[in-house]
């Protein structure tokens, strides 16, 4: 069926690499609907940053508990989006938590599309929303995005499935700029990332920060590059003792931070948004992975491979763990397996 809409509201009110992983979807909704206002809820004001400069969305609006941390932001938030008298609202994957059907549910859009995850919860809170669609519980993140399209009468069959990035002008030339400062030129830069989210526990999807400081001395010696390890803002914890002049830490702005990784001629980093950016960049991407599942959120580009641990009880962070902690009683097997020459071995073979 189809439903007709000048006004569309997307709740991805997730992390930076669930957001980036909606953008197939938002290409695919704004060909169907190129003259409606598309507004995007996100939680980030760093995705706010990246998906700016593209033109699937006409306004971001950054919802955080840390931004709105007040009853009387909170209602005026709702307030605001009320006004706006949606069409259509749309809740991104993974929609499983209640604050998110309550969000779409106050939004106040007369058409509300949910996924249903099954359950008791989801049983509850059926009236908030009117539109369900069954989750694929062996879909990609991307697939199941795509898949919120098929009741606005919508073929998701012929699409493209990529995400895809625009950088501004003034993030270009910042990132070169931090480049000459730091007398960092040729075409041999590699990117690393030890960090991840720390909500949640997903600190627990990080490789061991002593492999990452052996791993970049491997590289500067190996290839005689230069090794950019990029670091969130709250990440200063993992800054580790270097030997070499040719590793450099970058705390940059994230749409800078993207335009430097689209310099690099390879970049290994656990699952996180850095690495969901890398091989949208289209550059060789190694995404090393432990509690997480690479079928649901791997990295998505023409370059990009997964690396997994040998353990036999990973991955485990399965659908029904959804915005629960990532908990692990085998103490991180799986990351603990995967060893420097693993990581070597396979970039030798993608580059």
């Amino acid at each position: 069926m189809a439903y007709p809409a000048n006004k569309i509201l997307i709740n991805a009110v997730s992390g930076i690499g669930e957001n980036l992983l909606l953008v197939p979807a938002l290409r695919v909704l704004r060909d169907h609907y190129p003259q409606a206002r598309i507004t995007m809820a996100v939680r980030s004001p760093a995705a706010a940053i990246l998906l700016k400069n593209g033109d699937l969305v006409d306004e971001i609006i950054a919802c955080d508990y840390k931004i709105q941390d007040s009853l009387m932001k909170k209602i005026s938030l709702i307030a605001r989006l009320r006004k706006e008298r949606f069409d259509i609202s749309i809740t991104a994957f993974p929609s499983n938590r209640l604050d998110k059907a309550i969000f779409s549910w106050l939004s106040g859009a007369r058409v509300r599309i949910f996924h249903d995850h099954g359950g008791i919860i989801t049983g509850l809170l059926r009236f908030m929303n009117n539109i369900y669609v069954p989750v694929d519980f062996k879909a990609h993140d991307i697939e199941q995005n795509l898949n919120l399209l098929t009741p606005l009468g919508i073929d998701i069959c012929k699409s493209d499935r990529d995400p895809y990035l625009r950088i501004s002008e003034e993030a270009e030339k910042d990132a070169a700029a931090f480049l000459e400062k730091q007398g960092i030129n040729g075409p041999d830069i590699f990117a690393l990332h030890p960090g991840s989210s720390a909500d949640l526990g997903m600190k627990n999807r990080r490789w061991p920060l002593a492999r990452f400081k052996a791993l970049a001395e491997s590289i500067i010696e190996k290839y005689a590059g230069t090794v950019l390890v990029f670091l969130g803002p709250d990440e200063a914890d993992l800054v580790f003792d270097i030997n070499h002049t040719r590793i450099f830490f970058v705390r940059e702005r994230i749409d800078v931070a993207t335009a430097l990784i689209k310099k690099c001629r390879l970049f290994i980093g656990n699952d996180s948004s850095l690495m969901h950016i890398a091989a949208i960049s289209g550059i060789p991407t190694i995404g090393i992975f432990g509690p997480a599942n690479p079928s649901r959120t791997g990295p998505r580009g023409p370059k990009a491979q997964v690396i997994t641990g040998r353990s036999g009880c990973s991955p485990c962070y399965s659908f029904e763990d959804l915005g629960k902690p990532i908990v692990c009683k085998a103490g991180l097997e799986c990351l603990n397996s995967i060893s420097v020459e693993d990581i070597l071995a396979l970039a030798q073979k993608i580059q």
